[in-house]
């Protein structure tokens, strides 16, 4: 037994002991950023594997004739898992181009880039780290990730349809305003749209780039002087120039509105909402009634159960609400028609000849019992 166990000792006295991690291949190790427009000038190599590299004794080289070295990396450095390590060479990167060589120890080229010209304040760098392409005009990571230098931007607002909901020609104080609604279920870019008048008088009010509206949202633009209030025409125009949607008016109302009701048909209200749900309440004097759209491309929705959304641009007006006196609530919700005065007088007409019919049936036993008697 004494023996076996100095046979297992004598065979564990002849292995290595080793409490280092283990080093990876040294060619793994690659060039990750330049920057050439530095105080100094600075080179960054990148580990890309889960081990520790000893890169004591490599060079770093560019394109000068007689002494390209322009770095020697000390004996036993070491560069860690996903690691970085940033050298200085001074003021050796050339401006308007130059050429950078990573070499082994062993005096064997591992990676090199080289370019034409550089940009203040700006550095090569790869992206991702060590494996993507080399992309210039970066903001310097020394020692860090290039991750941020190129941010995933968020995907761009889908472009939507959208239709007019509603709007004022003639205010009782303040601009002209027209509001558009969202019928998607998405947030919309309706950047580029432009809202008109009749074809060839005024300049279109361009929509500005990058403006968002809401899923079932509403917006709302003034102007000043474009739709007349003796008649005119509005007209909602996509990007690309085609008339989208577009509404002919005799005569506005001052301080009422032209809305849509509940089944997309266009009434005047004296009871405007600018960027929220219509609301149809008719003139007292009114008699109109509800007029389809002369021409629209786009699918009208209800909007009557739409939420509110965004609220008018900053220093727009909305005073429409001092509404002349010749004009009064009906009470009227939206998708109503206005009520005719010839149908209350009909309708009495007809209950006054029923009255008399049944008068009539219940007095005809005994007129006719008397004309019996009377016979001889």
């Amino acid at each position: 037994m004494r023996k076996l166990a100095l046979i297992f000792f004598f065979i564990f006295s002849l292995l290595p002991f080793n409490t280092r991690p283990a080093i990876a291949a040294e060619s793994t190790v690659v060039l990750n950023e330049i920057y050439p427009q530095g105080s100094p000038d600075w080179i960054e190599i990148y580990n890309p594997t889960s081990s520790e590299i000893n890169v004591g004794g490599w060079k770093v080289l560019d394109t000068a004739p007689t002494d390209p070295t322009m770095k020697t990396i000390p004996d036993g450095t070491i560069i860690s898992p996903f690691g970085f390590l940033v050298v200085g060479v001074s003021n050796r990167l050339t401006n308007s181009g130059d050429s950078v060589k990573l070499i082994d120890k062993n005096g064997a080229q591992k990676d090199s880039f080289s370019y034409n010209s550089s940009t203040t304040g700006k550095s090569f760098a790869r992206n991702p780290d060590g494996t993507g392409n080399w992309l210039d005009g970066q903001t310097p990571t020394e020692g860090t990730s290039n991750g941020n230098n190129n941010p995933t931007p968020p995907p761009p607002s889908p472009s939507g349809n959208i239709i007019l909901s509603e709007f004022m020609p003639d205010p009782a104080g303040g601009n002209e305003w027209a509001e558009v609604y969202n019928p998607e279920s998405f947030e919309a870019d309706i950047g580029g749209w432009k809202i008109d008048d009749i074809e060839g008088a005024s300049s279109p009010y361009p929509i500005p780039p990058g403006t968002k509206i809401s899923p079932g949202g509403f917006l709302v633009f003034s102007f000043s002087s474009k739709l007349n209030n003796s008649g005119d025409s509005i007209r909602l125009l996509n990007p690309s120039g085609g008339v989208a949607e577009t509404y002919s008016y005799k005569e506005a109302v001052k301080g009422a509105s032209f809305a849509k009701d509940g089944q997309g048909s266009w009434q005047i209200t004296t009871t405007p909402t600018p960027s929220g749900p219509n609301k149809i309440t008719l003139p007292a004097t009114s008699k109109a009634t509800s007029v389809k759209s002369s021409a629209t491309k786009n699918t009208t929705k209800s909007q009557t159960n739409a939420a509110a959304a965004d609220t008018l641009p900053s220093g727009s007006e909305d005073g429409n609400y001092n509404l002349d006196s010749n004009l009064s609530e009906a009470g009227t919700v939206a998708g109503a028609t206005s009520q005719k005065h010839e149908s209350g007088g009909l309708a009495i007409l007809l209950i006054a000849a029923g009255i008399s019919f049944l008068f009539a049936a219940a007095a005809w036993p005994a007129v006719e019992k008397r004309l019996w008697k009377k016979e001889p």
